[in-house]
C-alpha cells in the first residue's frame, strides 16, 4: 500500500541552533550551515539524506507571530519534534483534499531560503507548504509541502556523513489516545488504521504498550500527551557509526545490529541506526 505523500522531512523545534548542530555533528551527522525564511522569520539548520531531511527550527522569537504561534508551544517541554513533513507535488490539489476531509489546513506558504552552496554561490530554494493541525495532540500533526528547487535541498556534498547516515527509515509516534487521533490520521495518512502498529515509515504506539526499551531513551520529567519521540536512521555500515559515536564520546545502547541514543543526547527525540 502507498499513501498520497511520503515523508519528506521531520522538524524539531530548539532552543539553540548551535547547541543543537555541536549535537548532531557529535552523532556523526553533516549538518548545513544556518539558513534564514525570508517571509517567515525563522532560522533553520538541515541533515539531507538520501530522500528524506531532518530539519532544526530555531529563532522563534524572530518568527511571525502567526508561526511562533504555532511551534512555540512545544518548547514548554523542551527541544523536540513538533511536526512531519509530508511531500506533494500538488501542493493545492492536497490542500482540497484535506478541505474535503474537514481537516482545515492553513494557507499555502513560502519557505524560501537563501543557500550558500558548497562552491561558494548564492542561490535561494522555491519550496511552498501549508501547515494542519491535530485537533487532539498539537504534536502529533503533520504539514505538506512541495520543492520546486529540490536539488537546493538535497545538495550532494552534505548528503555524505561520518556516521554513513542514508535515509530515515520510520518515526516512532506515542500518544494516550490514539482512538482520538484516528481521524486526523486516516485523512492526512490515507491508509492509517488504529488496527495497524505500523504505516509504512509511522511506527503508532499507545502509552499502556510503549515498549520499555524505548521508555529507557525517554528523560522526560514533563511530557506531551502525544508526540513523534523517535527517530529510525538507516546507517550504510553500523560498525562505521558505532566507532565514531566511540570517537565523539557519545553515549549510546549497543545492539549489535542496532544503535540507540536517547532523546537526551539527540535533542528531544532518540534516534535508532541500524543497516
Amino acid at each position: 500500500m502507498s499513501r498520497t505523500a511520503p515523508l519528506d522531512h521531520i522538524m524539531f523545534v530548539v532552543n539553540n541552533l548551535q547547541a543543537t548542530q555541536a549535537s548532531y555533528t557529535r552523532l556523526g551527522f553533516t549538518v548545513m550551515p544556518r539558513m534564514t525564511h525570508s517571509e517567515l522569520g525563522t532560522s533553520n539548520q538541515i541533515i539531507v539524506l538520501q530522500s528524506t531531511y531532518i530539519e532544526f527550527i530555531g529563532d522563534l522569537a524572530n518568527a511571525r507571530k502567526r508561526i511562533a504561534d504555532r511551534l512555540s508551544p512545544r518548547l514548554r517541554f523542551g527541544d523536540g519534534i513538533t511536526m512531519m513533513c509530508l511531500g506533494t507535488n500538488s501542493i493545492h490539489d492536497e490542500l482540497s483534499r484535506l478541505t474535503c476531509e474537514g481537516i482545515n489546513p492553513d494557507k499555502v506558504q513560502s519557505a524560501r531560503r537563501t543557500v550558500s552552496l558548497p562552491s561558494g554561490s548564492i542561490d535561494q530554494t522555491d519550496s511552498h507548504f501549508f501547515y494542519t493541525r491535530n485537533p487532539v495532540h498539537p504534536f502529533l500533526s503533520f504539514f505538506f509541502c512541495q520543492h520546486n528547487r529540490p536539488d537546493l535541498i538535497w545538495i550532494q556534498d552534505f548528503q555524505t556523513h561520518p556516521n554513513t547516515a542514508e535515509e530515515i527509515t520510520g518515526v516512532v509516534i506515542v500518544s494516550d489516545d490514539l482512538e482520538a487521533d484516528r481521524a486526523y490520521f486516516e485523512a492526512c495518512l490515507t491508509i492509517y488504521s488504529t488496527s495497524q502498529k505500523q504505516v509504512s515509515d509511522f511506527e503508532f504506539y499507545d502509552w499502556a504498550e510503549f515498549p520499555s526499551i524505548y521508555t529507557s531513551l525517554l528523560t522526560l520529567t514533563d511530557r506531551p500527551a502525544g508526540f513523534t519521540c523517535g527517530v529510525k536512521v538507516r546507517v550504510a555500515s553500523i560498525h562505521a557509526c558505532r566507532s565514531r559515536l566511540l570517537k565523539n564520546a557519545v553515549t549510546f545502547i549497543d545492539g549489535n545490529d542496532h544503535i540507540l541514543v536517547s532523546a537526551s543526547v539527540a535533542h528531544g527525540a532518540f534516534i535508532l541506526f541500524h543497516e
